[in-house]
């Protein structure tokens, strides 16, 4: 019949490291991960003088006294200032491996957020994605009301 093949998985080779990559992917995800690093150092002026440029010209969309609010929070809450100290560091260090999926939705994310069900343990931490850190924080809101 004259209409479009069905697709029955494609499986070939990285054109970069020739590992075997699925779905008519070019390269697998480690080379893709390399060269988006490249990328990011090679143009990294560039970005950073567009974002700058873009921000001139459109503002952010922040409060006018988003650092009054800032510094006010972190007067307020001592103790997640030095619980967050305390776990930033030792990532640092290496102390602590930050995992790559959240433990709540496991998908693989990033920029992981470690929330912190009790501040007088720094070292119980639950890594979230930032989607499902503020859902967190939305439910012991309407637990706190």
């Amino acid at each position: 019949m004259g209409g479009k093949k069905e697709f029955k998985g494609y499986t070939g080779k990285c054109y970069v490291c020739g590992i075997k990559v699925e779905n008519r992917k070019q390269f697998c995800e480690s080379c893709i991960k390399q060269r988006q690093l490249r990328l990011r150092d090679k143009y990294r002026d560039r970005i950073r003088k567009y974002y700058k440029e873009w921000y001139k010209r459109n503002g952010r969309n922040r409060n006018p006294n988003y650092i009054e609010i800032i510094k006010k929070w972190q007067l307020d809450n001592i103790e997640a200032v030095k619980c967050r100290g305390i776990v930033d560091y030792a990532v640092k260090k290496g102390k602590i491996r930050k995992p790559k999926k959240c433990e709540r939705c496991h998908n693989v994310h990033n920029h992981l957020h470690a929330h912190h069900p009790n501040y007088n343990q720094p070292f119980n931490i639950l890594w979230l994605c930032p989607s499902c850190h503020k859902l967190i924080h939305i439910e012991l809101d309407k637990q706190i009301l």
